[in-house]
C-alpha cells in the first residue's frame, strides 16, 4: 500500500468519525431544540389558562357587580320573584323550544331594563336571538294572563290603612299636600305607521303614531292601575274617563277614617274630589 492510499483511508476514517459526531450533534441540537419547544409550549399554554382564569374572574366579579344594573334585581330577589310570580318549572315558546322559569324571567328582565338590540342580548345567555325573543314574549304572555287582574287594580291591595302610609310617605318628602297616595301619567309608544286609518294613531301632540296608556303609581313604585292600549290619538282626559279610574277612586281611594285621598297628575287631568293636578305659574291673587 502506497503512502497516498494510507493518508487516503486515513482521512476517509477521520472523515466518517467527524460525520457520525456531527450527526450525534445535530441528533442532540434537535432534542434540544425540541425541549425547547415543549417548554416554550408548556409556557405558553400555561400564560394562556391565567389569562383566561384572570378573565373568567374579571368576568365574574363583573357579573356579580353589574348583575342588578342588567336584570333591575339582585339574584337573590329573582329567585323569590319566580316564586312569587307562580312561573312554571319551565317556559315554553310558540316553537316548543323551552327554557327554565329563572332564565325565563333574566331574559324578559334583560329585555325590559334599558334599550338593547337581541344581537347584544343573546351574548349574555349563549341563545340565538330568534329563541330568546320567543322565550321573552312567551313569559310576558304568561304573566299577564296569570296577573292581569291586579294589573288592571288591585283592591284588595289599597287598604285604607295603606292608603295612609302612602300619604304619610308623600308628606315626607315635602309636599304640602297631607292627602295624595299615587301619581297618574299618560304614555306613549311608538309605532310603525299603518298603511290604513293613520289618523286613529296618530298624536298631534307628539307628533308621531303610537299606542296610549296611562299608569297609576304608588309611592312605593307599585303600578297600582294600568289601562291601555288604545289609539294614540286620545287625550289624557279621554284615557282618564274611558279607563274606569274616577269610579275605582271613589269607590276604593278614602282612608280608614273616610276621608278622601287625592292623586296627582298634569294639568291635562284637571280637577275633582280624587285627583288634582298644577296649575301655571306660581303667584296666587
Amino acid at each position: 500500500m502506497s503512502v497516498n492510499e494510507t493518508n487516503w483511508n486515513l482521512n476517509r476514517a477521520t472523515l466518517d468519525v467527524l460525520h457520525e459526531g456531527l450527526c450525534n450533534v445535530h441528533a442532540l441540537a434537535t432534542d434540544i431544540g425540541s425541549a425547547v419547544n415543549n417548554h416554550t409550549t408548556i409556557l405558553g399554554n400555561i400564560i394562556s389558562e391565567l389569562d383566561m382564569f384572570r378573565f373568567k374572574t374579571a368576568v365574574s366579579i363583573a357579573e356579580v357587580t353589574k348583575f342588578k344594573e342588567q336584570f333591575r334585581f339582585s339574584k337573590a330577589d329573582v329567585e323569590r320573584l319566580v316564586d312569587h310570580l307562580d312561573l312554571p318549572a319551565r317556559v315554553h315558546g310558540d316553537n316548543n323550544c323551552s327554557a327554565p322559569a329563572a332564565e325565563a324571567l333574566l331574559m324578559l328582565l334583560r329585555c325590559l331594563s334599558e334599550p338593547a338590540r337581541l344581537s347584544d342580548i343573546e351574548l349574555s345567555f349563549g341563545w340565538e336571538r330568534t329563541r330568546l325573543s320567543r322565550i321573552a314574549r312567551a313569559t310576558v304572555f304568561f304573566l299577564y294572563k296569570r296577573w292581569k287582574h291586579i294589573l288592571y287594580f288591585d283592591a284588595d291591595c289599597l287598604t285604607g290603612d295603606k292608603l295612609t302610609e302612602f300619604a304619610l310617605a308623600v308628606e315626607a318628602q315635602g309636599a304640602p299636600l297631607t292627602n295624595c297616595v299615587a301619581m297618574l301619567d299618560g304614555r306613549r309608544r311608538k309605532c310603525c305607521r299603518p298603511s290604513r286609518n293613520q289618523r286613529l294613531l296618530f298624536n298631534g301632540w307628539c307628533r308621531y303614531c303610537c299606542l296610549a296608556y296611562h299608569t297609576l303609581t304608588t309611592p312605593d313604585g307599585i303600578h297600582v292601575h294600568v289601562f291601555g292600549p288604545i289609539k294614540g290619538r286620545r287625550h289624557d282626559w279621554t284615557i282618564f274617563k274611558e279607563s274606569g279610574l274616577p269610579d275605582l277612586l271613589r269607590r276604593h281611594f278614602d282612608d280608614s277614617a273616610g276621608n278622601a285621598m287625592v292623586i296627582y297628575g298634569d294639568p291635562a287631568y284637571g280637577l275633582s274630589p280624587h285627583l288634582i293636578s298644577p296649575f301655571l305659574g306660581d303667584n296666587l291673587p
